[in-house]
């Protein structure tokens, strides 16, 4: 057998600190997959809020933005989409149960439906999940909307109101609902009625 040629020997040398390297990087790389939660993915549209056993108020202050993200163990993901959202609703249901009718300035009974779109606030979602987490939209949104219009219609009379509202009368209700909405970390894009008619007592 040959021996080593000195070029070889200084091969051979030059080998070992890379080996070495490797199996460092391969050891981090374990230690660090044991002490990291699950990966996981914000979708577009969406923040999400991380529920948090490390920091006092159970949550991060910051929500993750769109994309790949790793959580510690113990921690888990609430997401909240922030593009917008549309609901419709009805005042003076016929279902027993249902929401009662409005009332005009004069004491008439006037069913209605309305439409509103929104946002949920990216600034206030961290506030929106400790508030409601995801009843934000039928013990929040819906509730105001039905009590904004029961109050301002009663200054209204029939006439301006039946069959559709009148501009002034829809741009009353949803400047004062986008106000409400808007201290409890709601954006409101656009509010109407399509349909409003006049019921027996």
């Amino acid at each position: 057998m040959n021996p080593e040629t000195p070029s070889k020997k200084r091969i051979s040398r030059l080998l070992i600190p890379g080996g070495c390297l490797v199996a460092v990087a391969l050891v981090a790389l374990v230690l660090f997959a044991g002490f990291t939660g699950p990966l996981v993915y914000v979708p577009q549209g969406s923040l999400a809020v991380v529920v948090s056993p490390y920091v006092p108020a159970g949550y991060r202050a910051e929500p993750l933005a769109p994309g790949v993200h790793f959580l510690l163990p113990g921690e888990s993901l609430r997401a909240y989409p922030t593009s917008a959202q549309s609901v419709s609703f009805a005042l003076g249901s016929p279902n027993p149960g249902g929401p009662a009718p409005a009332e005009a300035r004069d004491g008439s009974r006037v069913a209605l439906t309305g439409s509103l779109i929104y946002s949920l606030n990216p600034h206030e979602i961290a506030r929106l999940h400790v508030e409601w987490q995801s009843r934000y939209e039928d013990e929040l949104v819906l509730p105001l909307a039905r009590g904004v219009i029961r109050e301002l219609m009663a200054g209204f009379w029939p006439e301006q109101i039946v069959p559709q509202p009148q501009p002034q009368v829809t741009q009353a209700i949803a400047d004062e609902l986008g106000r409400r909405l808007g201290e409890n970390g709601i954006d409101l894009i656009s509010f109407s009625i399509p349909e409003a008619e006049l019921v027996a007592p």
